[in-house]
């Protein structure tokens, strides 16, 4: 079976090959099996599937995703007869990077082949997430707040594997009562861009503009206009879809603006957009993120400060 594809974060990764693994007499059933889930993995978080978890604060879906790749790309696999052992406890797998600097996965091939195969995707997530940093274990005591959440992605089938959910439909959104007090023409005051690329917004920019934009579908688009300049001579910035510089959203692209935080997935990209009110002060942070044949996904990444 061939993982789903869902249309969302428009994040481009190659999957990693199979997992390393290191033969060991009496756990070739074992390492095929946990390298199988791999390269499930790898190929369920390169379809983006990982789009869906809960991360904790301070974890991104770029950084988990690339942690993950790199774990199982380079991770060594082993199983053995003998007990894996904790800090004094019995484990079915340990995770650790030996002196040479090497990372590896040691497992007990009877503990892990008598798993049932939800709780070896759990294992096995687990293991590659602790050499990632993502899960740490304390002692015999181990963290599973991502791990655990895997099992709602398995495909009841003969042998489970790792599906990609579809996201539910959202209704429409009614962009002129959210935003209707916001629009208008704005001085910027201030802007700061971590980034500098092909379109940046902090160049030769001192007014903008917050519009609507009706499309063709009857959707709408919030749109932050910036006046033509020699260096960016089309600049529109469509702000609920994935377009920048003037491009219009393409066929099958559809985003949800929600008042607020704005969190809007798409097959072309994600759009990020914060409108603050601070002391009469307004604030606008924007990311984009989009797919880049070399170097993965491009971001553009501003924050304004604006006044009437």
């Amino acid at each position: 079976m061939k993982i789903r594809t869902m249309i969302c974060l428009g994040l481009l990764l190659s999957a990693p090959a199979l997992a390393n693994k290191e033969v060991n007499n009496g756990g070739d059933t074992c390492e095929e099996r946990f390298g199988a889930i791999a390269q499930d993995l790898a190929e369920w978080i390169a379809n983006q599937g990982s789009a869906g978890l809960e991360f904790p604060a301070g974890l991104s879906l770029p950084q988990y995703n690339e942690g993950m790749l790199a774990a199982i790309r380079t991770a060594k696999i082993s199983c053995q007869e003998e007990a894996v052992v904790v800090s004094g406890a019995e484990k079915t797998c340990r995770n650790f990077v030996d002196e040479a600097g090497e990372p590896k996965v040691v497992c007990n091939f009877k503990r892990f082949n008598e798993t049932g195969e939800a709780d070896q995707y759990l294992l096995v997530h687990h293991e590659y997430a602790g050499l990632a940093g993502l899960e740490t274990n304390v002692g015999s005591v181990s963290n599973y707040f991502l791990s655990k959440q895997i099992s709602s992605y398995l495909a009841r089938e003969a042998v489970k594997r790792l599906s990609v959910k579809k996201p539910e439909p959202s209704a429409p959104v009614d962009l002129t009562a959210n935003f209707g007090a916001l629009l208008g023409r704005y001085k910027i005051e201030s802007c700061a861009t971590p980034l500098k690329g092909r379109f940046d917004i902090c160049d030769g920019h001192d007014e903008a503009e917050l519009k609507i934009y009706p499309m063709e579908d009857g959707s709408e688009v919030l749109s932050l206009d910036l006046p033509t300049s020699p260096n960016h001579p089309k600049d529109k910035l469509l702000v609920g879809s994935v377009t920048v510089a003037g491009n219009r959203p393409k066929p099958g692209d559809h985003c949800v603006t929600l008042p607020g935080n704005q969190y809007c997935e798409a097959e072309y990209g994600t759009t990020y957009l914060n409108i603050r009110e601070v002391n009469g002060r307004t604030f606008l942070d924007y990311m984009s993120s989009a797919p880049n044949k070399s170097r993965g996904f491009r971001v553009t990444n501003f924050s304004l400060q604006l006044t009437r």
